[in-house]
C-alpha cells in the first residue's frame, strides 16, 4: 500500500515539474504584461467566484 502511494507521490512531483518547465518557456515566450494581465484575471476571477459563493450560502 505504501509504496504505491509514493509512487504516485513521486509522479504527481515529476508532472509539477514539467508542467513548470513548459510554464517557464511560455512565459519566456509571451510579454510580461500579458503574463501579469492574465495572473491578475485568474485571480479576480477565484476572488469573484469564491465571494459569490459566499453570497449564495449567506443567502440560504
Amino acid at each position: 500500500m505504501e509504496p504505491k502511494a509514493f509512487h504516485s507521490q513521486q509522479k504527481w512531483n515529476l508532472g509539477f515539474i514539467v508542467f513548470l518547465t513548459l510554464l517557464l518557456a511560455l512565459l519566456s515566450q509571451i510579454s510580461v504584461h500579458l503574463t501579469l494581465i492574465l495572473v491578475l484575471g485568474i485571480s479576480l476571477g477565484f476572488v469573484l467566484q469564491k465571494s459569490r459563493f459566499c453570497l449564495v450560502s449567506a443567502l440560504r
